[in-house]
């Protein structure tokens, strides 16, 4: 977007690893499968299911911050 190509070119690859570092880190194993729990996607004003209770909000898994780390770490 800001076509920073120097600092894409110097820092872009570091910044990319730590970010699939930072997700990898929250991945929980459950049944053979990784899933990312309790992550809220780019439509942060639903945050919670209509009837959850207010602690907990009902979201378990976001699916496009799941599918977009698997992206991510499929590019490394």
């Amino acid at each position: 977007m800001t076509l920073d190509t120097d600092f894409l070119a110097n820092y872009g690859l570091e910044v990319f690893l730590e970010i699939c570092r930072f997700w990898a880190s929250k991945a929980n194993e459950e049944g053979g499968k990784y899933h990312i729990a309790g992550v809220m996607g780019p439509d942060e004003y639903h945050e919670k299911y209509p009837d959850a209770d207010m602690h907990h909000g009902g979201f378990k898994d976001n699916a496009y911050t799941n599918l977009m780390c698997v992206w991510a770490f499929e590019m490394v």
